[in-house]
């Protein structure tokens, strides 16, 4: 028999603190946001082995052991703007600030909020826990399946933006602990979803290096959190990982290019838009004037209350990037030119972000 997965549920929660080893997961206490996604897929991982062969008998296994678990796993959303996302944005980032009545380039709007998602500027390590919850259908309610992921950490945050169409957006994560569940009676709340006029378009915005908006036909952004691996943070006494802490940080911006002309390539091979011999310098942006780099993408649907009209949007901001050309230029007969190029987003001056997330909305803050 086959079974749609439309009725599938999935859901997430901030968690105060971490549970860690000793404490007690009460789920009944955080406060759970239900959202929709085309693609969920999260769940238990756990390590099977095969027993190690032994002398004084075959050149075969003789049985299987396990030696870990946890919960993991990947979710694709089209983002909606108008409340909940901010919290998955969080946890990405570490930590959010709110300024009232001005939009993300502080120009001044009535009833409208400003969310600013950075790295914890006390400590880039901190990241928050959070938990999620999954049901997955079956034949019958009384089949139904639920997972719950507790102590969580996003492990990477993706934006991916076509030329036609919506913001898409990637999170993988791993959770330290789960909890499973026959016949699971999940509650949120959020009654009902947002509205689906309220997730921004690849049409609806921007993408500029150093304040020049160029032609791209795709864009990837990946915020990467390397967080240890369950089997090296596994201890003895346990099946379970101990913690997950970010050993490092990065966001790697991922552009393909309508070729117009050979401007950026030579910014970058040769350090000027004009340049024909090769520099061994970086080509580098950095904020001053302008963004480093900055994306930018609107929802069709308007903020309400917000003075004068601003549409819900969000905006992706760095301001140290290094440039690459990623491969050479394509020329497919029959076709047309493009070019890939690929920035590294470095530590920037004292006084500067790393890479901030912005969403401006009418939520009170997060």
């Amino acid at each position: 028999m086959t079974i749609p997965a439309q009725s599938g549920v999935f859901g997430f929660a901030i968690q105060p603190a971490k549970v860690g080893r000793t404490g007690t997961f009460n789920p009944g206490s955080l406060t759970w946001y239900k959202a929709r996604a085309p693609r969920v897929s999260l769940g238990t991982i756990q390590d099977l082995r095969p027993f190690p062969l032994e002398v004084g008998g075959r050149n075969v296994s003789t049985g299987a052991f396990k030696q870990g678990v946890f919960f993991g796993g990947e979710v694709d959303i089209i983002p909606r703007l108008e409340n909940n996302i901010g919290w998955l944005l969080k946890a990405a980032m570490g930590t959010a600030s709110t300024v009232t009545g001005v939009d993300g380039d502080n120009v001044s709007v009535t009833g409208l909020n400003t969310h600013i998602f950075r790295f914890d500027p006390t400590n880039s390590f901190n990241l928050p826990w959070f938990a999620v919850r999954c049901k997955t259908p079956g034949t019958t309610s009384s089949q139904d399946w639920g997972e719950t992921g507790f102590d969580c950490r996003m492990s990477m945050l993706r934006f991916m933006v076509p030329n036609q169409g919506k913001v898409l957006m990637r999170a993988q994560l791993f959770g330290r602990d789960v909890v499973l569940e026959e016949q699971p009676s999940f509650t949120f709340a959020n009654a009902n979803f947002e509205d689906n006029t309220s997730t921004p378009d690849a049409g609806n915005g921007y993408i500029k290096i150093d304040g020049t908006e160029y032609p791209f036909l795709s864009a990837t952004l990946d915020f990467e959190n390397s967080l240890t691996r369950p089997d090296t943070e596994t201890i003895i006494g346990d099946f379970r990982p101990d913690d997950f802490v970010p050993l490092s940080r990065s966001l790697t911006i991922d552009l393909v290019y309508k070729y117009e002309n050979p401007d950026l390539y030579q910014q970058i091979l040769t350090g000027s838009a004009a340049g024909t011999t090769w520099s061994s310098n970086p080509f580098i942006t950095n904020t001053g004037a302008n963004h480093a780099f900055e994306a930018v993408f609107s929802a069709p649907k308007a903020v309400p209350g917000a003075s004068p009209t601003r549409n819900y949007t969000i905006r992706v901001r760095a301001d140290k990037v290094a440039w690459q050309v990623a491969g050479p230029t394509e020329l497919n007969a029959g076709g047309f030119i493009t070019q890939r190029f690929t920035g590294i987003v470095l530590d920037p001056a004292a006084n500067q972000e790393y890479a901030t997330i912005v969403l401006e909305n009418d939520h009170s803050a997060y």
